[in-house]
């Protein structure tokens, strides 16, 4: 059994003040410079908390009172979601209102002038970096510009909903499985892909998807042995196809052909199998539990890694591990 590799880092923090000037001091230091241009000082009060998991965070912002002002444009992607009251945002190019159920991406190439009144909302941040990187593996181009603030369709903004909703329960959680290194990649790359299929982007307008090309049977070895010594670290497509020399799509095309699944498919098969025999060898003095080996292997969720193991083994993980105890 492998040993517990290291947690990913907690941040945690309160802030609040009723002070203007105090306000565009810390949106400065937090997200982006802005000039704060009216404020109702009577009983004006904003609250910001953070729960952060290594690089992914979520902020609750809470605004009572009205609060406008103007910022430069974010350097960093940020995605906002709307729980109660009024947000209004204002470009050279496009304005957008909305109440509670609206979610909004911070534009990165405009200035933009914003209006807050009785709001809560949470913001979470993602690495453009990892936007990058799933944008390349997708769809062969890693320069990504988002380009408006709105979802495109309400369908889209539902499931992005969704998704920010899970992803901040998880961060705000004491124990937050997005500690472990392997789910809280897996949680990286759903909300890249699912930021770049949300708001619009050159992902969406390009004039060229470059063509998968061949892989041979030496290169998909490669991939494979690859995947099976490294399956405990966080993976991703774009590794594992740097460590075949080949590209991201040409690499997905040939583990569909050869082994009806994606890259990151067959890596769920090896670490589920892993987990399988981590479960017959576990130590009742180390406490091992169900959840932690699933958490281990990077399966987030303890009903869906139960469905998975049901479906590949024909019993419950939690049967496997009390046969194994048992048997000791």
């Amino acid at each position: 059994m492998p040993e517990r590799g290291a947690l990913l880092a907690v941040e945690r923090f309160d802030f609040a003040t009723s002070d203007p000037e105090v306000v565009q001091a810390k949106i400065g230091e937090l997200y982006v410079k802005n000039r704060t241009h009216h404020s109702n000082r009577g009983g004006f009060t904003l609250r910001v908390s953070r729960h952060a998991v290594g690089d992914l965070g979520i902020d609750q912002v809470r605004c009572r009172g009205l609060l406008s002002m103007d910022t430069e444009p974010f350097r960093d992607l940020w995605f906002g979601f709307l729980r109660s009251g009024r947000w209004s945002g204002t470009t050279r190019r496009e304005e957008l209102r909305g109440q509670t159920g609206l979610t909004y991406t911070h534009p990165t190439r405009d200035a933009i002038a914003y209006t807050l009144r009785d709001l809560d909302q949470y913001v979470m941040a993602l690495p453009a970096d990892a936007v990058r990187r799933v944008a390349a593996e997708r769809f062969g181009h890693d320069q990504v510009r988002f380009l408006a603030m709105a979802p495109v369709s309400a369908q889209m903004q539902a499931y992005w909903r969704s998704a920010g909703d899970f992803a901040r329960r998880q961060l705000c959680e004491p124990d937050s499985v997005l500690r472990e290194p392997l789910v809280h990649a897996q949680m990286m790359d759903l909300l890249a892909g699912l930021a770049l299929a949300t708001f619009p982007n050159s992902t969406m307008t390009a004039d060229y998807l470059p063509g998968p090309g061949g892989v041979g049977p030496a290169t998909l070895r490669r991939a494979v042995a690859f995947i099976e010594a490294h399956a405990d670290q966080p993976l991703t497509l774009s590794g594992i196809a740097a460590a075949a020399r080949v590209s991201p799509r040409a690499l997905q095309y040939a583990f569909r052909s050869h082994h009806s699944t994606t890259p990151l498919g067959y890596l769920r098969r090896v670490r589920l199998d892993r987990a399988h025999q981590d479960l017959l060898a576990a130590d009742p003095a180390s406490g091992d539990t169900v959840p932690m080996i699933a958490r281990r292997w990077g399966f987030g969720t303890l009903f869906r890694f139960s469905a998975l193991y049901r479906a590949t083994y024909g019993r419950s993980p939690g049967h496997t591990l009390s046969c194994t105890v048992q048997e000791q």
